[in-house]
């Protein structure tokens, strides 16, 4: 638990220092906008993955969920999801099992309000690698996402099937 303790207090110490080297309203931005991207991947992109995988059954070759992903997170979400997202982020509450604080903490830590983060215009993949590590390394995600649905059973594909349904 100490060691827990510790990470959680090094995170807002690393939050503090990307406010340093940015702002903290950058800061708060970039920390927010963590969890209303993973909010979309779960709710609207991997059940839409794992339908079209169900329906596939063995034959996933074509599927390449990872280089779809930079296409469908640079479609803006609909305010309204992201402000549901942002609302459940941030009544998370602390858990001492947790290496992270919530993002309230966080946000209170730098002295911010919360709100929802304009998209960036660029994003840090295609500022920072070019066109063919990108392609490398979507390959790379999806060559290992089709070997692991491969060694799925097909009681386990159905399973994953019906909850992308649920989602």
């Amino acid at each position: 638990a100490w060691s827990l303790a510790l990470a959680r207090a090094q995170e807002i110490e690393a939050d503090h220092v990307a406010a340093r080297c940015t702002s903290a309203r950058a800061a708060a931005d970039a920390l927010t906008r963590l969890p209303l991207l993973r909010a979309r991947l779960d709710r609207e992109y991997w059940p839409s993955v794992r339908r079209a995988a169900r329906e596939a059954g063995t034959d996933v070759a074509t599927l390449a969920p990872h280089a779809g992903m930079a296409a469908f997170l640079a479609t803006p979400p609909a305010p309204a999801f992201d402000e549901r997202a942002l609302e459940l982020a941030l009544a998370e509450a602390p858990s001492l099992a947790d290496a992270h604080p919530p993002l309230a903490q966080r946000l209170e830590a730098l002295g911010q309000l919360p709100r929802r983060p304009e998209p960036p215009e660029r994003s840090a993949a295609d500022e920072w690698l070019s066109p063919e590590l990108r392609e490398a390394a979507a390959k790379l995600l999806d060559d290992a996402w089709r070997a692991a649905w491969a060694t799925l059973s097909e009681e386990e594909r159905a399973r994953v099937a019906a909850e992308a349904a649920g989602s």
